[in-house]
Order: C-alpha cells, then structure tokens, then sequence
C-alpha cells in the first residue's frame, strides 16, 4: 500500500463509501424529523456490498490508478449496530431506515408479528419501537405536566386576588389565543410538532402575564369610591394599553424572524405570534367584558 503511494486511511474511506456510506451532516424536513445525509458510491438495487468493492479504483496523490481488490483482500461480516447490557441481558439495538410513503402502522403491525413468531422458535425477547411512538409519548408526558403547571398557576392566582371569578377571566383568554396559534399553522402550512408544542406553552404564560397587568389595575381601581365599574374598566383598559400592545409588538417583532426563515424552531415562533396578535385585541376587550358581567 506504502509503495503505491496509498494509505489506510484512503482504503478505508474507499470501502466506507461501498459498504455503508459516510456520514456528512444532518438536515430536518417539514415535521422536524432528522435525516442523514450520507455520501456513498452509487449501486444498483441489487448489487451486493461485496461485488462492488471488486470494482473500486483507488487512485493514488501521482494519478496512477489501482483496483481495491489487488491491494486487499475483503471479509464481509454483519455485526450489531449498537450492543449493550440491559436489565441484565445482552441488548441489541437495530434502527431500520424506511422508504418514502411506507405505511408505518401496517409496518409496525407485521413486525410485531413476527417478534412473536420468532420468540416461539428461539431463546430471545424482541421488542418494536417507532419514532412516532416516541414522539407520541413525549406529548403525553408533556401534556401532563403543562397540566400539572397550569393547576399551579390557577391556585396562585386565586391565592392573590382571593377569588375564583378572576383566575377563571384570566383563563378564558387561553382557549382564543390558541385558536390564534392554530391559526397561524394553518396560514404557514406548519403541522403540530413538539416545537409548536412548546409555542403554545409560552403562548399561555404571555397571554397569562397580560391579562394579570389588565385585572391588576382594575383591582386597584375598584378600592376608589365614586366611580362605576364601567369608568373603572376604561380607566383600567387605558392605563395597560400601552404595556399589553407593547409586550405584544416586541415578542411578534422578536420572533419574526424565526417565522420568514425556515427552521426547527419555525412552527414555535408561528404558535406564538398568531397567538399574540389575536389575544392582544381578545384580552383589551373581552376581558373587560367578561368582569363587567362578573360585577353585575
């Protein structure tokens, strides 16, 4: 190899390229999925890893030429992506790469299947997972604690403003703002991914955040004598107009951005400025609606 002007690393490279394609770098597609991107020498369909290394040519820093095959000999064996001890038992790990437009759940289903068969034949536990699975779990468990945060946040509040109906004004405010949000996928073509997820999670402690400034100054309003409540809602609506737009424009201003590029974070940034602009105007005015009715 020496003599030919080669080294091991060029032979290595060169049957990495035939057997299993080098990694070059990772790229998301629309549901913020990975792939890889990997450089490999192109084969049929059909073409085996060991007929192809028959075929390389490797060419050394002087021009000349040479045939992979005559400089070394080639032992194809398969071994385990990834082996690991588990609960105590040897664990292998296999990721399978699948094609365009497979049927996942038809996938899952016929492996499944024959795990089972193949568990009644041999002495081995076998076990499917999906990305999608994962993924579905992942909103399960965040689910619950954005649950969990909420109840928290509501007991807070009733703590501070010793009240119900307040928190409960606060809260309507959620469901309208996320009905923004989802607006914005829609509009921006953006599925429901874990990143908009997040979006909507920072969405309801915006949302949360303004409508405490609006309650909050009526509240001090309403320990003044000689004013109705209809004086003290305007008043109060004036006085946290500024603030609430303003929050409102920077945050859409800020996340801009991540909205006309896209990116992993694109949904996330969709999810809060749909959100916003819809909730500023729901909250200047249903919010002073909905105590109004409260009052009375």
């Amino acid at each position: 190899i020496i003599a030919n002007g080669l080294s091991e690393e060029d032979l290595r490279l060169a049957i990495q390229f035939a057997v299993t394609g080098k990694y070059v770098m990772s790229l998301y597609d629309r549901f913020q999925q990975r792939v890889p991107v990997m450089m490999s020498i192109q084969k049929s369909e059909h073409q085996i890893a060991q007929d192809l290394l028959n075929l390389i040519i490797v060419v050394n820093d002087k021009g000349n030429s040479f045939l992979l095959s005559e400089l070394v000999s080639f032992n194809l064996n398969a071994y385990p992506k990834s082996q690991r001890i588990k609960n105590e038992l040897l664990t292998v790990e296999l990721t399978l790469q699948l094609q365009p437009n497979t049927n996942h759940k038809d996938l899952i289903v016929a492996l499944t299947q024959k795990s089972i068969e193949l568990e009644q034949v041999y002495p081995v536990q076998l076990t499917v997972h999906s990305s999608e699975k994962k993924l579905s779990d992942n909103f399960v468990v965040f689910t619950r604690v954005s649950c969990f945060f909420i109840v928290l946040i509501f007991s807070l509040l009733v703590v501070i403003f010793q009240s119900f109906k307040l928190p409960i004004i606060i809260f309507t405010v959620l469901p309208v703002s996320f009905m923004g949000g989802l607006l914005g996928l829609m509009v921006m073509g953006q599925s429901l991914s874990l990143f908009a997820y997040l979006g909507f999670v920072s969405l309801a402690g915006i949302v949360i955040n303004d409508s405490i400034l609006l309650i909050d100054a009526f509240e001090k309003l309403k320990k003044r004598e000689g004013s109705t409540v209809t004086t003290q809602l305007i008043s109060a609506a004036q006085s946290r107009f500024i603030p609430v737009s303003t929050t409102s424009i920077t945050t859409v201003l800020g996340v801009l951005p991540l909205v006309l590029v896209s990116s992993l974070f694109q949904p996330l940034a969709v999810v809060l400025m749909g959100g916003i602009l819809v909730s500023t105007v729901v909250i200047l005015i249903t919010v002073p609606i909905l105590v109004y009715w409260f009052e009375s």
